[in-house]
């Protein structure tokens, strides 16, 4: 149960993402629900969409399903009620859509296998994970539908695990390194300047790129103060290099309202690089690979977030359905290394364990 216990009373809603396909999200989730079980905390099962499968697919078997114990919550869209090998408590009809109707918001009168899914929309996801706690849900966990960074919803979600596994490269150093730096960006600096950070929200509009420059009129003792500069570009394609031609000396920041790339990076010169710093939404704007961050920030690129996303713990799957396998010692031993300070989980060992101590 340890993995359970580094949520217990920390967090609400935790997001659940992998680093690609078969990363190990379905084992973590089926060790969490066990777990849960065996502690006797109500889990409160959702999905953000269906998970990363089709819910309209004419074959049952792809769609999602999870081993539910008795007593726990989950969402299910209404054409799948009767699909469930477990017997549902219907608590809420709700107004939430999906590809197969509405939510039903249920408890599990019976164990067995339930297909979850959630909405996509953030205000019903939000809604939604409000809704099964007030049904007595102690933790909800928030089943992913995308891969890679963008898995994680910062709008409703306290805090994440991320799966990693062989299957993100058959290269043990690539797996880790790709995974150290997911984990480095949930975790980037939040906005430490509030004059700053408070003009941001005011002012940002979509598809507006807000520069923000040190104002010199102001009196020394009031702090610092910016003037603003919104550019009216409709994306950030094609406009970096009119953007490094307004650089000056007193610009301190950049915000970027939508997916921040290397590309949007590469065109501004280095000096002008290195004398401010970007800000983006929260980390799922940014799609960059480690190479790129790593040959960015050696140019002088900084980044800060309005909101980060805390990483609760790394799950480690050392088996890939290619065929090939991790040693998962030395597996976990470099994840511990390369990611210090966020507990990594080998989730087979830790069933094992449980069990174990069970019997």
């Amino acid at each position: 149960m340890k993995l359970l216990n580094e949520l217990i009373g920390q967090y609400m809603n935790v997001s659940i993402m992998q680093m690609t396909r078969s990363a190990g999200k379905y084992s973590t989730m089926s060790y969490l629900i066990n777990a849960a079980a065996a502690g006797n905390l109500t889990l409160g099962i959702t999905a953000s969409g269906s998970g990363g499968v089709r819910l309209d697919s004419q074959d049952p078997s792809v769609r999602p399903r999870y081993w539910m114990p008795k007593g726990m919550l989950a969402t299910v869209p209404a054409q799948l009620f009767d699909e469930a090998d477990a017997g549902l408590e219907i608590l809420r009809m709700t107004n939430y859509p999906t590809a197969l109707g509405y939510i039903l918001i249920c408890r599990i009168a019976e164990p067995g296998y339930v297909t979850v899914a959630g909405p996509i929309a953030a205000s019903y996801r939000k809604a939604v994970c409000e809704e099964m706690a007030e049904l007595g849900a102690g933790l909800i966990l928030i089943d992913s539908s995308l891969s890679g960074r963008g898995a994680v919803y910062a709008d409703t979600s306290d805090a994440s695990i991320i799966c990693t596994g062989a299957v993100v490269s058959p290269f043990i150093d690539k797996a880790v390194r790709e995974t150290a730096h997911m984990a480095m960006m949930y975790t980037l600096p939040q906005l430490a300047d509030e004059d700053a950070a408070s003009i941001i929200q005011k002012e940002h509009e979509h598809g507006r790129i807000l520069v923000l420059r040190k104002y010199m009129g102001v009196a020394e003792n009031a702090g610092p103060a910016y003037d603003v500069e919104k550019l009216y570009l409709k994306s950030s394609i094609g406009g970096v290099k009119y953007l490094d031609s307004v650089m000056d000396s007193k610009v301190r920041y950049i915000f970027f309202p939508g997916v921040f790339t290397p590309g949007i990076v590469r065109d501004i010169s280095m000096y002008n690089l290195s004398q401010f710093t970007f800000v983006v939404n929260d980390p799922t704007d940014i799609m960059m690979d480690s190479e790129s961050w790593a040959e960015l920030s050696m140019r002088g690129m900084k980044v800060e977030v309005l909101r980060n996303i805390n990483v609760a713990a790394i799950t480690m799957n050392p088996y890939a359905p290619g065929g090939y396998s991790f040693d998962p010692a030395e597996f976990r031993e470099r994840l511990v290394r390369a990611i210090p300070r966020i507990p990594v989980i080998d989730v087979r060992e830790a069933e094992q364990n449980d069990n174990q101590i069970q019997a």
